[in-house]
């Protein structure tokens, strides 16, 4: 699923380029105003941020400050891994709701400049990029507790 939000990123990124190419060629060299253009490029910004944010949520890629937990053990290292998985769970199913509330509200809002695009759909967007983030977040988090036991089941039988 990460390459196919890879695919994604990919094509929202040409489609932005080719959309300011034709609002820099209509603006500088035919002296056109295209208002349609830039507002599907602010909904195309919106969309590359909220597919890159949950195509980086799978390998953990986002930034984080470890200065703290370097410096402690590794139990504490995993407590501090879980506390802050379970706050990022916490934010996304705050902010998918809120997702949906605004999908619903906004979903028959057309641009003012292009009747056929929909607010609706950047909300879906996000809605959709929320729940691809709690997926990886909650397989992450599965993930880090089957390690531990394989690295526990690892530690015994060595011991023996």
């Amino acid at each position: 699923m990460n390459k196919i939000l890879d695919y994604i990123n990919g094509a929202i990124l040409a489609v932005l380029f080719i959309l300011v190419v034709i609002t820099v060629i209509c603006r500088l060299i035919l002296s056109i105003a295209v208002p349609w253009t830039e507002m599907l490029i602010q909904a195309c910004f919106v969309l590359i941020a909220f597919v890159g944010a949950a195509s980086l949520m799978k390998d953990e890629s986002h930034i984080s400050i470890t200065t703290l937990t370097t410096r402690l053990g590794l139990i504490p290292q995993k407590v501090c891994l879980c506390v802050a998985r379970l706050f990022v769970l916490w934010f996304l199913v705050i902010f998918a709701l809120g997702a949906w509330e605004t999908t619903i509200i906004n979903w028959n809002v057309m641009l003012p400049t292009s009747t056929w695009m929909k607010i609706g759909y950047v909300y879906l967007v996000m809605l959709l990029s929320s729940l691809c983030m709690i997926f990886y977040t909650g397989v992450n988090f599965f993930n880090e507790f089957r390690k531990n036991k394989k690295t526990s089941a690892k530690q015994a039988g060595s011991m023996i």
